[in-house]
């Protein structure tokens, strides 16, 4: 009824299931932090897309209004541009950040 072995050797559990345990573990936790890295990449970059792409939009629109109806400045929803017309350039304002495009021909 009584275990009369030594302390010691009774709570020693195998390290074989140890060891494949905290490699397991440290596994998953690395392909977790290397997913969370790439998921932030990505939608880092699809930030910067969009930000190029509103960008784009409103000199393309600016470049028409310029040359439609002669306009040099303007709002394109709610974004200010303004024609630089010695050098050519569309200096667009998007949350208070100044972007230069180059006016686009007809």
């Amino acid at each position: 009824m009584f275990n009369n072995q030594p302390r010691q050797q009774r709570n020693r559990q195998p390290a074989y299931l140890l060891l494949p345990t905290i490699l397991a573990l440290t596994l998953i936790g690395l392909l977790f932090f290397l997913q969370t890295k790439i998921f932030h990449q990505k939608l880092h970059s699809q930030s910067l897309l969009l930000e190029t792409t509103i960008i784009d939009t409103r000199q393309i629109e600016a470049s028409r209004l310029f040359y439609q109806d002669n306009q040099q400045s303007g709002q394109i929803q709610g974004d200010p541009w303004l024609i630089e017309s010695g050098e050519k350039q569309i200096k667009i304002t998007i949350k208070h950040q100044d972007y230069w495009r180059p006016l686009l021909a007809p």
